[in-house]
């Protein structure tokens, strides 16, 4: 017989009651007449792939409900570990290897922006305010200091700070150049008066 803070169960009935708390989290965590049974008690008597949802379970509905990102995959659907967040993409990989969006909980967007981005929508708005042009390799922000149009990303690209293009792909000139930098001081100045 297995002791629980207010009863005791057989084996079968003790495995029971955990299966059926990991199946619904309005049953969470795992509780004899509302007392939670003690991990202990639970991981002296479970084993195998029971302990193994258990353990998952207790996981998964342990973070917060906004916290939890599940697989947009919708015949997949699983809890995504935290642990398989990649921030730099911006995406969750579920353990089948679907890609979620960290954002909007939906599908990867490939190269796109999410749209629910928020930080990185402020960090466009400051980008077009300032001036700052993205290098069409590695999407950085650059700013442009001093000399000619031509522009080397820290990744190896060249491109035109005027247009963006690849280096030597377009006709931009100095002058277009002085045009971009001065809309770039009047946006900053008129932010700086507000």
């Amino acid at each position: 017989m297995i002791k629980a803070p207010c009863h005791q169960y057989c084996e079968d009935c003790f495995e029971r009651l955990i299966s059926t708390a990991c199946e619904n989290e309005q049953q969470w965590p795992p509780k004899c007449c509302l007392n939670k049974i003690p991990d202990e008690t639970i991981t002296h008597i479970i084993r195998g792939a029971l302990l193994e949802k258990w353990r998952n379970r207790g996981w998964e509905w342990g973070l917060p409900i906004n916290e939890r990102i599940y697989c947009s995959e919708p015949a997949c659907s699983i809890w995504c570990r935290p642990h398989n967040i990649d921030r730099d993409q911006s995406i969750v990989r579920c353990d089948a290897g679907h890609r979620t969006c960290i954002y909007c909980r939906g599908a990867d967007h490939g190269r796109e922006t999410c749209p629910q981005d928020r930080e990185l929508a402020r960090t466009h708005e400051l980008a077009e305010e300032e001036g700052w042009k993205q290098c069409y390799g590695c999407n950085a922000y650059v700013e442009h200091h001093e000399a000619c149009q031509h522009m080397t990303c820290r990744c190896g690209a060249e491109f035109c700070y005027v247009c963006g293009a690849r280096w030597r792909t377009c006709h931009c000139t100095m002058e277009q150049l002085a045009t971009v930098k001065a809309e770039a001081d009047r946006r900053r100045e008129h932010r700086r008066q507000l």
